[in-house]
C-alpha cells in the first residue's frame, strides 16, 4: 500500500534533470535513511562533444546513489568513463506503434557471467 501523494512527472527538457524523492521500503540497514532519489535526465540539449558537458549532472554520484532515468542516453556513449557498470543498467525502450496507436516497451538487462 502506498500512502504517498501522487507526483506529476514531466520531462526535464529545459532543466536537464528533475529529482524526485521516494521511500525505499526494501531498505535493510536501520542506519540508512529509507529516503532515496530518482534522477530523471534529458540529455537532448547537451552537445555531448566533451565529458565536461555532463558535469552539471554529477553523474558519478547519481549513478552510484540513485535511480537514473535518462532520455537520449546515446549522448553518453562516446564517454564510457561516465557510464555506470553495465550490470547496473536496465534499458527501457518505449516506442509508439503507428497503425495500432499503442505503445511498445522493451526492457533489456545485461548480466556478466
Amino acid at each position: 500500500e502506498n500512502d504517498a501523494d501522487p507526483v506529476r512527472v514531466t520531462s526535464p527538457t529545459y532543466l536537464l534533470s528533475n529529482t524526485y524523492a521516494y521511500r525505499d521500503d526494501d531498505a535493510t540497514d536501520d542506519k540508512v535513511d529509507a529516503m532515496r532519489e530518482i534522477h530523471h535526465m534529458d540529455l537532448y540539449r547537451l552537445p555531448g562533444t566533451s565529458p565536461k558537458d555532463f558535469e552539471p549532472l554529477n553523474l558519478s554520484n547519481v549513478f552510484q546513489n540513485s535511480i537514473s532515468l535518462i532520455e537520449w542516453p546515446s549522448r553518453l556513449l562516446a564517454f564510457p568513463q561516465l557510464l555506470p557498470p553495465i550490470e547496473n543498467v536496465l534499458q527501457i525502450d518505449i516506442r509508439i506503434v503507428p497503425r495500432l496507436e499503442k505503445r511498445k516497451m522493451i526492457l533489456t538487462a545485461i548480466h556478466k557471467s
